[in-house]
């Protein structure tokens, strides 16, 4: 994402955490349409995001895609019936799921953008409050994907978003060249190795 390593700034790779779950057999599988991962996080829904969630869903019934929606049963039992190309799925580990995925459409929580990032997966980022709109500006500003304003993110603009994410080769190849910055850092146990050796500390250089 365009950081540098320095004699006083180390750059580290991220590394997906979602948990200990019992995974699915169809989340790695590859599908016979095109996969999207819509996931507005554990908070937003919460507050008020259901109603606003249906209508993004049935703004999306009719595209030849697999949705799989990612959130939590008690939200997702507010929803009532989903159009036939949604999946829920409640609550499963992006980092499997992801490279199965074409596209994910997120509140741009750190976690989940960051996900994304690590497995090479374009982005289209409906971002409100907290550090969110700066994730999202993030992921337009390094090509990766797509910020949306949450007050104009209407389902038709979702949509429209959607088809020309699909249909872009550039930013798919963007977003693999940026997974494979990621993998090429640091990881924690190499940056912990360092802390433990002062004779490091001056030196913004990790050797593989």
């Amino acid at each position: 994402m365009g950081g540098r390593a320095a004699p006083d700034q180390w750059l580290m790779r991220y590394v997906p955490y979602n948990d200990s779950r019992v995974v699915p057999d169809w989340l790695t599988t590859s599908p016979p349409r095109p996969r999207v991962c819509l996931t507005m996080g554990s908070v937003m829904p919460a507050y008020g995001g259901v109603t606003v969630l249906a209508g993004l869903l049935a703004g999306l019934a009719d595209l030849d895609v697999e949705i799989v929606l990612v959130l939590g049963d008690e939200v997702a039992g507010e929803l009532g019936t989903v159009p036939g190309n949604v999946r829920v799925a409640g609550w499963v580990p992006l980092d499997v799921m992801l490279p199965s995925c074409a596209a994910i459409v997120h509140h741009g929580g750190a976690g989940t953008a960051l996900t994304a990032l690590a497995r090479g997966v374009p982005q289209i980022v409906v971002a409100r409050g907290a550090d969110r709109p700066m994730n999202a500006a993030a992921v337009a500003a390094r090509g990766v994907g797509v910020a949306l304003d949450p007050a104009t993110c209407t389902p038709d603009v979702l949509r429209d978003e959607l088809i020309r994410l699909l249909a872009d080769d550039g930013v798919r190849k963007t977003a693999r060249g940026v997974s494979e910055e990621i993998a090429a850092q640091p990881s924690p146990a190499r940056i912990a190795e360092r802390l433990g050796d002062p004779t490091t500390w001056g030196n913004g250089h990790v050797d593989s």
